[in-house]
């Protein structure tokens, strides 16, 4: 388990990356109780290709998961790349516009 705070920053992947629990349910990262933990995680960048699986999101002040508008989106018109997320579950987040995940359009 980790707890986040909102003066800690959020986890920035840019990369080919899979996030992975191998214990059901171990896998937590809460937001602080007393000021919430802002937002979690951030996706960005062409080469962006994130796998998340098995981690619980729980009291995010901000949306948990962002996905920016080019994540995963190449200059030479290749295909976008995916973002996955599998068995994972979102708890008490708070974001303004959605508090689990937000892709930006």
């Amino acid at each position: 388990q980790v707890t986040k705070t909102k003066r800690d920053n959020p986890i920035v992947l840019r990369s080919a990356l899979q996030l992975s629990c191998i214990s059901r349910g171990a896998c937590i990262i809460m937001g602080d109780q007393d000021e919430g933990g802002g937002g979690f995680v951030i996706i960005q960048g062409a080469r962006a290709k994130v796998r998340v699986q098995g981690i619980t999101f729980l009291n995010a002040s901000e949306t948990a998961v962002v996905v920016s508008k080019k994540a995963g989106l190449s200059k030479d018109g290749n295909p976008a790349l995916e973002q996955v997320f599998c068995e994972c579950h979102f708890f008490s987040n708070n974001g303004g516009e959605g508090g689990a995940i937000r892709a930006d359009s």
